[in-house]
């Protein structure tokens, strides 16, 4: 599929990603550079204080759990990834 950039370096996202990816306006995205490709990757942006009441929490949890029950990893990526221990 081939789009155009308009004035101001805007383009179109074609409805049917806009529809399989479950994109509405206001909707935020990381851009960068890969192998000369633009990527536009969706993410979600949370307040500072939500993200560290939620570290807490985790801390908490982590606290109650058995030590070889803790997962180990870094990332939501990395756990999925490296299935965690």
């Amino acid at each position: 599929m081939i789009i155009k950039m308009l004035k101001k370096s805007q383009i179109t996202i074609p409805k049917k990603f806009v529809n399989d990816l479950g994109l509405k306006e206001g909707d935020q995205f990381k851009v960068s550079l890969a192998d000369g490709a633009l990527v536009l990757e969706p993410v979600a942006v949370y307040p500072k204080a939500y993200v560290e009441e939620l570290k807490e929490e985790l801390a908490d949890i982590k606290k109650k759990m058995p030590e070889d029950d803790i997962p180990s990893f870094t990332s939501v990526s990395d756990r999925f990834n490296n299935s965690g221990k």
